[in-house]
């Protein structure tokens, strides 16, 4: 239901459906999916709210103005915690959530987004960390081993920000996090407060989605910044990148599924060869999200990543990584396990994973 009407959001026409229990349940879709706050706005934009039936229209706003609260609060806290960053003379880049919204996408809330990322050079973290806790975060994630979080409440929820040194896939690429250092530029009337210029952001976009698997809001994250921004696009100097980092087929993976809902940008901005084989489809993400641990969930989990890789030396440090990580990729990071051996490691790294299983079986 929700593929159609998604199809539908760049062309002149809207598919949305007459009967009443089709619009309840892509509605339900959109709510699933992250994607009410941006269907809301775009159709604003587009001029096509009036297409809506009332009571459709009273649904999206209403989903869309309980984004918008939960947004304004998040800005509040992102930009109190760059402020911080800003003072201490600490380099940070935000990444997606709110700032992402506000450049590219036109309003704060037009992007549902649950935490704050941000990306901070590794020598600097023990810095990020103490800044996070004067702002309130102080609740430690302890079972996180991808990057280091903690959480305050707010506004009747937990509010986490993530801090990163990298953009993930150490093991599978070569991604210079130099280069997109190099590139950021500096926020409105700061030095150290960073933001990625639109070729780094696309790039980093479609490599993020690929890591998430690829629901329909990462589809149309990458979606809206081609149909607005494509032009704007070096996609000479995107390629080429792609090829001298090891992510090559990740981003024509990605770009392949993001064409299979929209071939007019296919057509407009064609891969540079053949797709790799993708394993994906709307079931999937599905049960993906909704945790539902059958014979296609687990396939998904591991297929999807092997196809998606440039290489099988890739495709075996994947696996290597999966099944048996270096010490590095277990939570060493965290002060209670820090000094421990290799078997309390893994052991924590293992609980980690059971506890990620168990906890999102409901969307």
């Amino acid at each position: 239901m929700i593929t159609e009407f998604l199809r539908s959001l760049y062309t002149d026409g809207l598919h949305w459906p007459a009967e009443e229990a089709a619009q309840q349940a892509l509605l339900e879709d959109a709510a699933f999916f992250s994607l009410s706050a941006y269907i809301y706005h775009e159709l604003k934009r587009s001029g096509k709210w009036s297409l809506l039936p009332a009571s459709s229209q009273a649904a999206l706003k209403d989903k869309a103005d309980r984004v918008l609260y939960h947004s304004l609060l998040i800005r509040r806290e992102l930009n109190g915690l760059l402020a911080r960053f800003e003072e201490a003379g600490i380099r940070v880049i935000a990444l997606k959530g709110v700032r992402l919204a506000e450049r590219f996408f036109g309003h704060a809330a037009a992007r549902q987004t649950s935490d704050i990322d941000l990306l901070v050079p590794p020598g600097d973290m023990d810095r990020a960390v103490a800044l996070a806790n004067a702002a309130g975060f102080l609740e430690k994630d302890e079972l996180e081993i991808h990057h280091i979080s903690y959480y305050k409440s707010l506004g009747g929820r937990k509010l986490g920000v993530e801090l990163h040194h990298s953009i993930g896939f150490e093991t599978t690429a070569e991604i210079d996090i130099s280069r997109l250092w190099d590139r950021s530029e500096p926020a409105e009337g700061c030095t150290f407060v960073r933001e990625l210029p639109l070729q780094e952001t696309f790039y980093t976009l479609c490599l993020h989605g690929l890591k998430d698997k690829l629901t329909y809001k990462h589809i149309i994250d990458m979606a809206h910044l081609l149909v607005y921004h494509g032009e704007s696009l070096r996609w000479e100097e995107l390629w080429h990148t792609a090829s001298r980092e090891g992510t090559r087929a990740r981003l024509m993976t990605a770009l392949s599924i993001v064409y299979r809902l929209y071939p007019d940008l296919a057509r407009k901005y064609p891969l540079p060869g053949r797709a790799p084989a993708v394993f994906w489809s709307d079931r999937l993400v599905r049960d993906y999200m909704l945790k539902r641990q059958n014979a296609g969930y687990y396939a998904y989990l591991l297929l999807f990543p092997l196809l998606y890789m440039d290489t099988n030396r890739q495709r075996a440090a994947h696996l290597r990584h999966v099944f048996f990580p270096p010490r590095s990729a277990t939570p060493v990071q965290h002060a209670a396990y820090q000094g421990t051996g290799r078997f309390q490691g893994m052991l924590h790294l293992y609980k980690y994973r059971v506890s990620s299983l168990l906890k999102r079986r409901s969307p």
